[in-house]
């Protein structure tokens, strides 16, 4: 037996009920009011409004993987996949190590035009990205480019690069200035550098979205393949690692994007950045990228290629610029590297009591887990060569002070001051006259 309303009163009725009567009372059935085709249109408007807005919710911090190879027998395709960095988190942290993430955290994406790998990608702002480059199904360079949209779910062709690019890198480049919301409404300007091609490893160019046009950026110092770009601050570009002709590279170059050459000038001149250099001036187009030029950055602690960078910005209150981390990547004798490292250029405007001129900065950080022993017979030979290392190190250190006394005492003497006599090299000299 079954009873409903379990909350009611359970005394029994004072009277007995009613039969109920034969005519049962008719019902209101209310028709919903056609809408008018504006109104529809309206409503298909605002429904499509809310799913775009919670698909940018979902892409706020999610990193997209754009191609690549699929499976064992190398298949080239074009799909589009957007992984969500808050629910990953989430669930790697609820989860055990042997279970696998879920499929919820990752977002399906549109198809590319062309099935490609080795592809470089850069952000455009509002769910789109642009996919540049890398090699077809044949192994050969693309000259290509695409816009993913994954709020809407298009994919629209970008402008052609001028030369067939593949393993290059690519930067959003915080230009054009805006100065007005119309100028904000626009794409930002894209900077391809190095890759595989035939006049692709030292060459960069400029995309501009909106008048879907390429222009010749920057020349590279050094022939760079499978490197790193990323923006260092507001202002320039940083360039790492990379294949040269032969191996993996441990150099690194940097592009001020406000610091222009004039026209008539034919190569830069490669100064200290504390002398005065090109005056600031800001790029009105594309093609005035092409006047700047790279300067040598900071060493690498290692060769690296095929690596990432990430740039970590620092508080509004600590002093310098932001630093640039540098992750894995494979090293010149083919080894998968577990390492990471952060390159920091410091300004002599940024500390009070430091050297007058540029310091740059290249530091590691390795985690524990991927430290790998070293045996014996290697540790003493590190020891031996870490103490001739030492010994080397002193000997400079004194040469440089025998120089700095014998600087201070020129200096003097051009003052007019003459310095106190040793005795004994007195003594000397009268014995020898």
């Amino acid at each position: 037996m079954f009873s409903h309303g379990l909350g009611r009163s359970s005394k029994p009725p004072s009277k007995p009920p009613s039969k109920p009567s034969s005519k049962t009372p008719s019902k209101e059935t209310t028709k919903p009011q056609a809408l008018t085709p504006e109104e529809e249109e309206q409503l298909r408007l605002d429904e499509e409004r809310l799913r775009q807005e919670a698909v940018l919710a979902r892409l706020a911090n999610a990193g997209c993987i754009c191609a690549g190879i699929a499976g064992v027998d190398g298949t080239v395709h074009g799909q589009t996949l957007a992984l969500e960095a808050d629910t990953c988190r989430r669930s790697v942290r609820a989860r055990s190590k042997d279970q696998g993430l879920g499929a919820e955290m990752w977002i399906q994406g549109p198809s590319l035009a062309q099935a490609r790998w080795h592809c470089c990608a850069a952000a455009l702002g509002d769910g789109q990205l642009l996919v540049v480059g890398g090699f077809d199904e044949n192994g050969l360079p693309l000259d290509t480019t695409e816009v993913v949209d994954f709020v809407t779910g298009s994919v629209q062709p970008g402008p052609k690069l001028s030369t067939p690019r593949a393993g290059s890198s690519a930067v959003t480049l915080p230009l054009p200035v805006q100065d007005d919301e119309e100028s904000a409404s626009g794409k930002p300007w894209i900077m391809v550098l190095g890759g595989y091609g035939a006049d692709a490893g030292t060459t960069t160019e400029v995309l501009d979205l909106e008048a879907m046009r390429s222009h010749p950026g920057p020349t590279l110092l050094t022939r760079r393949a499978c490197c790193v770009a990323s923006m260092y601050g507001e202002d320039e570009v940083m360039v790492a690692g990379g294949f040269d002709e032969f191996a993996s590279v441990s150099s690194t170059e940097f592009i001020n994007l406000f610091k222009l050459k004039h026209t008539a000038v034919a190569e830069p001149c490669f100064k200290d950045s504390s002398e005065p250099g090109p005056e600031d001036e800001v790029p009105l187009h594309p093609a005035d990228l092409g006047r700047a030029f790279a300067v040598p950055g900071p060493e690498m602690l290692e060769r690296r290629a095929a690596c990432t960078a990430v740039e970590v910005p620092k508080p509004e209150e600590a002093r310098g610029r932001s630093k640039v981390w540098i992750i894995g990547g494979t090293n010149e004798r083919g080894q998968r590297l577990a390492t990471s490292e952060w390159i920091e250029v410091i300004l002599p405007d940024h500390f009070e009591d430091g050297p007058s001129l540029q310091r740059r900065l290249s530091r590691r950080s390795s985690r524990p887990e991927a430290v790998v022993p070293v045996p014996a017979e290697s540790l003493e030979a590190e020891n031996e060569s870490s103490a001739v290392e030492s010994a080397a190190d002193a000997a400079a250190d004194a040469d440089a002070l025998e120089a700095l006394e014998a600087a201070a005492d020129g200096a003097a003497a051009a003052q007019g001051e003459v310095p106190e006599a040793d005795p004994e090299a007195t003594a000397e000299a009268a014995e020898a006259a």
